[in-house]
């Protein structure tokens, strides 16, 4: 599961900063993957900032620009922006914008695997949380990717429930929708791991969530995660079922890492059916798309 695309579309997605003519075309290029040409409206954005000495939206397109470039695994560049936005909301004593800076430098470790970074920046951000400042939604964001954390590295179970029930409930006291399936599908990662088939039970909460979110990416990503679980317990033919939707749903869109993912799984399923020439069609197609 995809924590970190997961994290970062909803982050990306959530903080005002570009005009609205802008600000759509860069989620639209999010949702079909184009994100040089999001970098680009961001970028363009930057510098109309610098020379007015913004410096709040400047630090908040910075933020924007490193989640794209995180997306892209530009993870220097990401990095390099992270901490100009670190240093701009420091100068300004913005407690909600270090917070968010500090949660997006952990997420990022934890995606490429150094869970010691990963605490050390949410460490930094958990005294700021006691500020007056600082809203539900920023504490929502940052004990999400406290579970995710938590999850990855093998963190105690009970802990990462409480993190992703916190969420929640924040989530919904704010009509935070994206936060609120995020944490849903946490808590189904958690149940799957330890064998528990009341994983399907949140997965297919959060999926519903993410639809009503018109979250297309999100909500594919989740029925991975129900077509991967049937799968490991040889539940072939329900797992056909979910990929079934996630291509009927992925149709016309540009989601090559998904597909690579629902073509291999469709294959596996297919193969252990036995209905080898579908399979091999499956596997046919798993090596084009893994290809572009």
């Amino acid at each position: 599961m995809n924590h970190f695309i997961y994290f970062l579309l909803i982050f990306v997605q959530s903080i005002p900063a570009l005009g609205n003519s802008d600000a759509d075309k860069v989620e639209f290029f999010l949702n079909e993957s184009n994100y040089d040409s999001a970098v680009y409206f961001y970028t363009k954005e930057i510098n109309t900032l610098e020379n007015k000495n913004k410096n709040s939206e400047l630090a908040y397109t910075f933020l924007k620009r490193s989640h794209v470039y995180a997306l892209s695994n530009e993870f220097e560049l990401a990095l390099n922006g992270y901490i100009k936005a670190e240093i701009l909301y420091d100068k300004q004593h913005d407690y909600n914008g270090l917070v968010a800076t500090y949660t997006s430098f952990a997420e990022l470790f934890r995606k490429i695997g150094n869970f010691e970074k990963a605490e050390l920046y949410l460490n930094k951000a958990t005294p700021i949380l006691k500020q007056p400042s600082v809203t539900k939604r920023t504490l929502a964001k940052f004990y999400n990717r406290k579970a995710a954390v938590l999850n990855e590295n093998d963190g105690d179970i009970n802990e990462i429930i409480f993190y992703s029930k916190k969420v929640i409930d924040l989530a919904k006291s704010t009509n935070n929708i994206g936060l609120h399936a995020t944490s849903v599908n946490e808590l189904g990662f958690v149940y799957e791991k330890e064998n528990n088939p009341i994983c399907i039970e949140y997965y297919e909460n959060a999926f519903q969530l993410f639809q009503q979110k018109n979250d297309l990416r999100n909500a594919l990503n989740v029925l991975i995660n129900l077509t991967r679980y049937n799968i490991a317990h040889q539940n072939y033919l329900e797992s056909l079922n979910y990929l079934d939707q996630a291509f009927k749903l992925s149709e016309g869109h540009n989601f090559t890492s998904i597909n690579i993912k629902l073509y291999y799984f469709q294959y596996e399923a297919l193969k252990h059916l036995g209905r080898y020439k579908e399979a091999n069609d499956a596997l046919s197609n798993y090596t084009s798309v893994i290809r572009i």
